[in-house]
């Protein structure tokens, strides 16, 4: 019994973590979707703009029109 339990759930799991990329949006793969998503995670996901003085949203607001699709990888 305890093996069939541990099969079922193995198997559980296995579909939905194989499933998660139906429920995720795919990203766009070019230079301002990019620097989207590098702000959004880095806004999220840091803790010390304010403790180290730094205003994110003015990084924001300088860097994304400098951002263009046709950027060069280089």
């Amino acid at each position: 019994m305890n093996q069939n339990l541990i099969l079922l759930l193995t198997s559980c799991a296995s579909f939905l973590f194989s499933c998660q990329s139906l429920f995720e949006e795919v990203p766009e793969n070019n230079a301002k979707s990019l620097f989207e998503q590098t702000w959004n995670f880095t806004n999220e996901e840091y803790s010390f703009f304010e403790m180290k003085g730094v205003d994110w949203d003015s990084v924001y607001n300088y860097t994304e029109p400098k951002i263009t699709n046709d950027m060069n990888e280089h």
